[in-house]
């Protein structure tokens, strides 16, 4: 708990100075209240966020939050690499197609998904003409990533290092195996 402040930047720019939710969260609840969108776009940030590294995802996190004060979300992201900046570009013009199609085909009620749903966006770094296509999948139960710890020599410190889980385990339809 504290004070999370807000600032406008310019028109229609404002800072948040907290965690990606409080800034989906305060952008839906005080910024714009009064006018509320028809869906939050959270990212583009690098590293793809898969399986159980979602719930430790700010990114995610955000397109999460604003899920739950009732507006859907799309929370993408671009793979690292040499290649990571034409994955910015990739994501940004996925996006805006899947953007797209969802708006073309609206509920009856005029929602661009159901209650509570999010889209996590994963694109890997290759240029445009590279990616083969875009696939549904659902989150895998394995971690994407694991977190090493290895004594420095010092009494109240140890390094961390966060090394990338290359198996997806027996699993050949979920987000990893992809």
């Amino acid at each position: 708990s504290g004070v999370i402040k807000f600032e406008k930047k310019g028109d229609a720019v404002w800072a948040v100075h907290g965690t990606p939710a409080d800034a989906a969260v305060i952008g839906l609840v005080h910024i714009l209240r009064d006018a509320r969108p028809d869906l939050v776009v959270s990212g583009t940030n690098a590293g793809q966020k898969l399986a159980l590294s979602t719930n430790s995802s700010g990114t995610v996190s955000a397109a999460v939050a604003a899920s739950r004060y009732g507006v859907p979300a799309i929370a993408t992201s671009a793979g690292t690499g040499p290649d990571a900046d034409a994955a910015y570009e990739t994501a940004a013009a996925l996006a805006t197609r899947i953007i797209a199609a969802l708006s073309a085909s609206r509920s009856a009620d005029g929602k661009l998904l159901p209650d509570r749903q999010v889209i996590t966006l994963n694109v890997p770094a290759l240029p445009a003409g590279e990616v083969k296509g875009v696939k549904w999948a659902p989150l895998s139960q394995q971690p994407s990533y694991t977190r090493d710890y290895t004594e420095t020599g010092s009494s109240n410190e140890v390094r961390s290092q966060l090394r990338q889980v290359t198996s997806a385990g027996g699993e050949t339809d979920t987000d990893l195996a992809l």
